[in-house]
């Protein structure tokens, strides 16, 4: 039988520091395709595991904590069948996480604007 892989498109965040300006800041050098085989395949949907290239054979001595179940079918899952979706399925996750980041930032400016009109408003009064 033919192994079949799943893949997991992921960022690969770098943190460079200056010293001199005592400044650090984050980039993105590039992506990266975790690839997880295939161990069983169900109706509804595929078991995986990274298996880092071992034989097949130690497949037997992996734990359940390193097995993941993702569904078939379409929508939002842990890993897709080509990189293609993969590297998809990348930017949908970078789109939630900028839409959930901004709405904190929005709630952070608001509650940063309150205190502060709180804290003169006690000034003024004592």
């Amino acid at each position: 039988m033919e192994t079949k892989y799943l893949y997991r498109c992921v960022a690969n965040h770098r943190v460079s520091y200056d010293l001199e300006m005592d400044y650090g800041y984050s980039y993105i050098s590039g992506v990266r395709f975790d690839k997880y085989e295939v161990l069983k395949e169900t109706k509804k949907g595929f078991w995986i595991a990274r298996i880092h290239g071992y034989p097949s054979s130690w497949i037997k001595k992996i734990s359940n904590k390193e097995c993941r179940f993702v569904l078939k079918g379409k929508g939002k899952r842990f890993a897709n069948l080509t990189k293609e979706e993969a590297l998809k399925s990348l930017l949908h996750r970078a789109y939630a996480r900028r839409r959930i980041l901004s709405g904190q930032q929005e709630n952070n400016e608001a509650t940063i604007k309150f205190a502060e009109s709180e804290l003169e408003r006690t000034q003024v009064v004592t």
